[in-house]
């Protein structure tokens, strides 16, 4: 495998589950130290889906991002945190709910304002 999908591959000896793939996404594709956030096209590649698909649940409020004009950086930590959950509970997570339970415990408003659309 090449590039961010990298960052998926948990599989062999010695692996710690979520810790080993935070680690391989802390050095995906570009070794850039502070980087805070992945651009859309970035996140489509490691969860093996179209950037259109990421594009639409930000839209929807279903995926978090920071909306900058026109663009949209997602938090290199909800990357982790919904990779640290899948890892931790075993179980299959729809990023929708996950982002909506994520809203609830931080207090964060449900409805996506106008204006992140």
């Amino acid at each position: 495998m090449t590039g961010l999908a990298e960052g998926l591959d948990t599989g062999g000896p010695g692996d710690d589950g979520a810790g080993a793939v935070v680690a391989r996404l802390r050095g995906a594709r570009r070794p850039r130290p502070s980087v805070w956030c992945f651009t859309v096209a970035e996140v489509a590649e490691l969860l093996r889906v179209k950037p259109v698909t990421i594009h639409r649940a930000i839209r929807d409020g279903e995926f978090p991002a920071v909306k900058i004009r026109q663009r949209y950086a997602v938090p290199r930590k909800a990357i982790e945190r919904l990779v640290e959950d899948v890892v931790a509970t075993g179980r299959c997570v729809d990023v929708a709910e996950w982002t909506a339970e994520w809203r609830e415990t931080t207090g964060a408003p449900v409805e996506v304002p106008s204006w992140a659309r």
